[in-house]
């Protein structure tokens, strides 16, 4: 079993080490604030965590008293049968809010997928915050609701899409979503920490049936996989691919046209059409 953070919170364990000099919070997320905001956020001192790679913030089923800020890195939330099959059932980046919700049981389980560095504040002190300061309390509904539309998607893609159309909208929300939360995202590259495991994990295929269809893919000139980076060598052909035409408006929009609104989230990083170089983004698909 997983050792998690938020157990750590009760023992005292070193593997919650503070990162004092860290700031608490996401860069993309505090240029978003009023300074009112970001004062009030600041006031609470919180502590600064980091998990290491395949570190465990918390288990399907565990009781926490705590809200988590993603920083920095990328984790993933995802829920186990009896059995030990396991749905990834989002893949969260910096600005993700993990471990709020109806109750203090938490549904599902946050695995750290790079280094992660995340801001951890008490549950009520969370709450007071909200009431003391409604705007980010509407920040908060907006976050929710953006994040429903996005199991929405996913829902449908899983449950209508082609094992190649799973494929190309996951590549698409990434890069997107990427962009949205401030990762560098350009023609000269994107990491993406992620394996042909969890790819198959988050869209319900077999790991063997991802690296079949990323094949085709490839042979078709819309991604190449070469020495663990994948190039995208036409992603208005793999925004088709996914169901999307330039011009949708995107379920991981912010609804003010900004970062990952329709045409918007192709212009930084698309080449000409026939252009090989395209975009890349490094992504370790190893097993």
């Amino acid at each position: 079993m997983h050792s998690s953070l938020a157990a750590a919170h009760d023992t005292g364990s070193s593997a919650a080490v503070r990162l004092a000099s860290r700031s608490a919070l996401p860069p993309a997320f505090a240029a978003s604030l009023t300074d009112d905001e970001r004062a009030a956020f600041e006031a609470l001192r919180p502590a600064v965590r980091r998990l290491q790679v395949g570190q465990v913030l918390y288990e399907q089923g565990d009781a926490s008293e705590f809200v988590y800020l993603l920083i920095d890195g990328w984790a993933f939330r995802y829920r186990t049968l009896g059995d030990g099959r396991r749905q990834i059932v989002d893949f969260t980046l910096p600005g993700a809010l993990l471990g709020f919700g109806p109750g203090r049981i938490m549904s599902h389980g946050v695995e750290a997928r790079t280094v992660c560095d995340l801001c951890v504040i008490p549950r009520a002190r969370f709450d007071a915050l909200l009431l003391q300061v409604p705007s980010l309390a509407i920040r908060l509904i907006q976050t929710l609701a953006q994040n429903e539309a996005i199991a929405l998607e996913r829902l449908m893609t899983i449950g209508r899409q082609s094992a190649r159309e799973r494929i190309a909208h996951l590549l698409v929300e990434l890069v997107a979503r990427a962009r949205q939360s401030g990762l560098k995202v350009s023609d000269k590259g994107f990491t993406l920490p992620l394996t042909q495991t969890h790819i198959a994990d988050a869209i319900g295929l077999t790991s063997v049936h991802v690296c079949r269809t990323l094949a085709e893919l490839r042979k078709g000139g819309v991604v190449l996989l070469r020495a663990g980076r994948l190039q995208i060598l036409d992603i208005r052909q793999l925004t088709a691919e996914a169901g999307f035409a330039e011009d949708d408006p995107m379920p991981w929009s912010d609804g003010a046209g900004n970062a990952g609104s329709g045409g918007n989230f192709l212009r930084p990083f698309v080449a000409p059409r026939g252009d090989a170089q395209g975009f890349a983004a490094r992504v370790p698909l190893a097993g």
